[in-house]
């Protein structure tokens, strides 16, 4: 079987009752509303199909990718997958902040 890119495959799928769970925590969060090309990211993320990324990058893995073309475990990379924000709701949340990604109020 060939390796997935970075040696793991990642499943951020989630059904049931973590899901449900999930989705009551995300309404007493701040909301974020994203759009079409976040919500893409989002998907391709969740599938796996950004294996080995388990979620938007951090600071380091952006330096990286930017500056060598690698994650900072050093998987090569060639694109920084971020979760960009204007600057009013970056100054409303922090680094470690939980926030509900919303597309037009809906929760996704």
């Amino acid at each position: 079987m060939i390796q997935p890119h970075g040696g793991k495959l990642v499943n951020l799928m989630v059904d049931g009752a973590e899901r449900q769970k999930l989705m009551q925590e995300a309404e007493s969060l701040q909301g974020v509303v994203v759009d079409e090309y976040i919500i893409a990211d989002l998907e391709m993320l969740s599938s796996g199909a950004l294996s080995p990324l388990t979620g938007f990058m951090n600071l380091k893995d952006y330096g990286n990718v930017i500056d060598n073309v690698r994650l900072a475990d050093g998987t090569v990379w060639p694109v920084p997958i971020v979760l960009a924000v204007n600057d009013d709701i970056a100054s409303k949340i922090s680094v470690d902040s939980k926030i509900a990604l919303k597309d037009d109020n809906k929760t996704i």
